[in-house]
């Protein structure tokens, strides 16, 4: 049976991934560092998420604003279960969807780095085994591309698609071993389909797909699971506690996922239920944080691209947010714009169906903004767009 939430994880980046909006303004560099200067009170609140809460019955909502060196604000607001008493804690994690790409694209970066592959390997130099008429179909098939959504990997974001491959790969409850096994099977499986490349001109075609093929890649020049990559190389070293799956499942007392009952009403979604994201999709989209953990991923973003990480170098996180023109490489895990006033700005959104996440870069001014709300309907980009515009009037004074 299909696990109708994953099909979200896509659907709704095609709306928010990369159309977080930024007015360009006449202002000037100067004027744009009020962002940092402003008091955080009217730029950030608890009467914002107050108001979101209450006007929009969003159950929670988790923010965070940061700079390289420190946490500006951190916030959360709402309960753990809509109509429930318990409240959200900033150590609560929650799912943050299709954000987990820019983890699985980090994680490619450190192998790189180490030797381990390079981004132009070609899947079929990583699984040598697969038939040469099936590997010549996929020619764009490298690392890299297949990172920014340029190897016209089938997308599998619908129901119709899920359908053309067998039932084993919908499993939910793999180890990461098998749920490793089993991705290489899924590698063999993309293959055998014809590509799916992107209509209209356009220079990419969003894939899940994509990335369970990049991890599969990673997991056998390493010999280890991703779920075990992502722990040794990303979460000890940044010293972030992220669950794969959604929170309910590892702890019946935790923060739940939500979706319109028959009425339209939220209800709570049952984390063992039929939203469940099957196992080997995980690197496309299933990670949850809390807000503290968060915030540590959106500064070591920023110390990277300022050249201050421990784990990454400018070089290679420059190459995952902005890409590399003369090299003709793309983001990976992330979309980018230049913006007057505000220089580079990198973004992403996810969703599983049942939370939804921002997640903002501003690279020339060394801010970022996460927010995850545990509900994915309208309802909840409408209590986003409420509060981040007091970012905006900060950013560019005099735009609402």
């Amino acid at each position: 049976m299909l696990k109708k939430g994953f099909a979200f994880i896509s659907a709704l980046i095609a709306l928010l991934g990369y159309t977080v909006c930024f007015a360009a303004g006449e202002s000037s560099n100067i004027k744009a560092e009020a962002l940092f200067d402003a008091a955080l009170d009217r730029a950030i609140s608890e009467a914002a998420l107050d108001r979101a809460i209450s006007e929009y019955e969003i159950p929670a909502i988790s923010w965070v604003f940061v700079s390289p060196e420190e946490v500006i604000y951190q916030g959360v607001k709402g309960t753990k279960v809509i109509g429930g008493e318990t409240p959200v804690s900033i150590n609560d994690p929650m799912h943050i969807g299709s954000n987990t790409k820019a983890f699985t694209a980090y994680l490619a970066a450190i192998l790189v780095i180490k030797g381990k592959i390079d981004w132009d390997t070609h899947v079929s130099e990583v699984f040598p085994e697969i038939p040469k008429e099936k590997a010549n179909n996929y020619g764009q098939a490298t690392l890299s591309n297949l990172l920014s959504h340029r190897a016209w990997i089938k997308p599998m974001t619908g129901e119709e698609e899920f359908s053309e491959i067998p039932e084993k790969f919908m499993d939910t409850e793999l180890s990461p071993k098998k749920a490793m096994e089993l991705r290489k099977g899924f590698v063999y499986k993309m293959l055998e389909l014809p590509p799916s490349p992107a209509e209209d001109g356009k220079e990419f075609r969003y894939s899940n797909a994509g990335y369970v093929l990049a991890a599969s890649m990673l997991e056998k020049v390493s010999g280890k699971p991703w779920e075990e990559l992502m722990t040794e190389f990303v979460f000890k070293p940044l010293e972030i506690d992220a669950i794969f799956g959604w929170p309910g499942k590892h702890d019946s007392k935790g923060v739940y996922g939500h979706i319109p009952g028959k009425d339209g009403q939220l209800i709570p979604d049952d984390p063992n239920g039929e939203n469940t994201i099957p196992t080997i999709f995980g690197p496309a989209g299933d990670l949850s944080l809390s807000v503290l953990d968060y915030g540590k991923w959106l500064m070591e973003n920023l110390k990277c691209l300022q050249g201050e990480s421990k784990v990454l170098t400018r070089e290679y996180c420059q190459l995952l947010h902005f890409g590399a023109a003369k090299d003709n490489r793309f983001p990976m895990g992330w979309g980018s714009k230049f913006k007057e006033g505000l220089g580079r700005v990198s973004t992403h959104s996810g969703s599983g169906g049942t939370f939804l996440s921002y997640a903002i870069i501003f690279a020339d001014k060394g801010r970022a903004i996460g927010a995850t709300f545990n509900s994915a309907n309208t309802d909840a980009i409408l209590a986003f767009k409420d509060i981040y515009p007091a970012f905006k009037e900060a950013v560019v004074p005099g735009e609402k």
